[in-house]
């Protein structure tokens, strides 16, 4: 069977890279010209075509899938300000408050014989405020990450699309 294949005792054992599926050596019989697996052979030029349509396709869809990540976080980032806004108050003494002391202060200014006591100044937002706002700050940190992400993503893809076709030659040729 060695026989068979071209292979004698003497000989060194072919590489993997040297073996068909068969047993047969590949690079036996070709030379450097366009047939066969030569490092000019047409088939190269082909792997090239279609290793960059397919990559060109690839880099497409995943920009098409990263821009629409991007606007659902740029959309998610402006709702949740709009809501921090409003949920911020929630950690704020009222405006009530305020008005009542200052309506205190007013009438010690007018009856100076008795001197403002401040009832109740100590303000202590309520637990369910604190944890509330806690989470739409954390939300709002976790969308502006991947956005940043996403712009990253993108960038490399951009880096990977202007290097593909020297890249593919390069390994087109080593082979």
């Amino acid at each position: 069977m060695l026989e068979q294949a071209g292979l004698r005792f003497s000989d060194p054992p072919p590489t993997l890279k040297e073996l068909h599926s068969d047993g047969h050596k590949l690079n036996e019989g070709i030379s450097g010209d366009d047939d066969g697996l030569g490092d000019n052979a047409e088939v190269w030029n082909e792997y090239v075509a279609e290793a960059e349509e397919y990559d060109t396709e690839l880099i497409t869809e995943l920009n098409g899938s990263l821009d629409v990540l991007l606007i659902f976080a740029g959309l998610f980032c402006a709702v949740l300000a709009a809501l921090i806004i409003e949920s911020y108050k929630m950690l704020l003494p009222s405006q009530d408050d305020s008005l009542e002391m200052l309506k205190a202060i007013l009438s010690t200014l007018q009856n100076s014989s008795q001197p403002y006591e401040p009832s109740g100044t100590d303000f202590q937002p309520t637990s369910s405020a604190v944890r509330v706002n806690a989470l739409w700050f954390g939300s709002l940190s976790l969308a502006l990450g991947v956005a940043v992400q996403v712009m990253l993503a993108k960038q490399w893809l951009h880096k990977y699309g202007e290097g593909k076709h020297v890249h593919f030659l390069r390994l087109a040729h080593d082979h």
